[in-house]
């Protein structure tokens, strides 16, 4: 299970809002990514240098026993105003 809070709080009126979060992410590193046999395969690549793209460009996927668990923290903020004038007229 990962966590996630958040609050939202209009100090004044509905005319500003403040709203912040966090979280933690987790993820395991899947069978195939631990244990697959490796192999290659052919793909097209987009390169933004020079805005072409390469055609049957070779990728090896070679898995690896020694991967760990991945794990984040994600907080996040955000305020919004909207002025009374430019708010529609209650009614």
């Amino acid at each position: 299970m990962v966590p996630k809070v958040g609050l939202r709080w209009q100090p004044l009126d509905d005319s500003l809002t403040i709203r912040a979060t966090w979280g933690e992410g987790y993820r395991q590193p899947t069978l195939v990514e631990l244990f697959a046999p490796p192999f290659t395969f052919l793909t097209d690549v987009f390169d933004p240098v020079t805005g072409a793209f390469g055609s049957d460009i070779p990728v090896t996927f070679v898995p690896n026993p020694n991967l760990k668990p991945e794990d984040s923290r994600n907080p996040a903020s955000r305020s919004r105003w909207t002025s009374l004038t430019s708010r529609p007229p209650d009614g």
